[in-house]
């Protein structure tokens, strides 16, 4: 028989690391010519890939998302990474929400005219807030309606604002000034063919 021995082995066990997925979007207007950049969470784990429904134009590898090519809508972007048996790292998902927010939809009052030192009102819906110009002339420029009385012709635009989108639009009030009503207009009392004066 041979002799007794014993050996020992060291077994080293790695916890599992957990990645950090968490990540979000600011919201966004329809008209944004800027990419909308996602906002990591704090030792957020490079290398997974993200991901949406059709509609919304997103880059696979960083996220950013082009708004202007995009449709308007909230849209769910989730972002995937696998496990990685070298680093011993479990696989993760996380989601967050990107809406892009459509501009809005201005409908105005039709084109007035009115004689001199008359108004009309004229008007604007779509929004939450309402930016008239030129505010001359104008009983209320930050109102949706407003008493408009301008000297001459004028076009009035508004800017208005919804949902943090913002657009505009532009309605015109005519200024008509009437004939003089004391013009000496001859009426012939009289016809001659001829040019007789017979």
């Amino acid at each position: 028989c041979g002799p007794a021995g014993s050996s020992t082995a060291t077994l080293v066990i790695t916890p599992l690391i957990i990645p950090v997925t968490t990540f979000s979007y600011p919201v966004a207007c329809a008209s944004d010519t800027a990419d909308a950049v996602p906002v990591l969470g704090a030792g957020f784990t490079p290398g997974g890939t993200f991901s949406s429904s059709s509609g919304l134009v997103i880059n696979a590898i960083t996220g950013v998302v082009d708004v202007n090519a995009s449709t308007p809508g909230s849209y769910t972007v989730t972002y995937s990474i696998p496990s990685n048996i070298v680093t011993c790292a479990a696989a993760g998902t996380g989601t967050a929400t990107m809406t892009i927010n459509p501009l809005p939809t201005i409908l105005v009052g039709p084109e007035q005219t009115v004689w001199p030192g008359q108004g009309a009102w004229i008007y604007a819906t779509g929004g939450t807030t309402y930016s008239w110009s030129p505010i001359a002339n104008l009983s209320c420029p930050t109102c949706d309606s407003t008493f408009a009385s301008p000297p001459e012709t004028t076009t009035f635009c508004v800017t208005v604002t919804e949902l943090g989108c913002i657009d505009s639009s532009c309605v015109k009030v005519n200024v008509e000034f009437p004939c003089s009503s004391n013009r000496n207009l001859g009426v012939p009392n009289a016809f001659s063919p001829n040019n007789d004066g017979i």
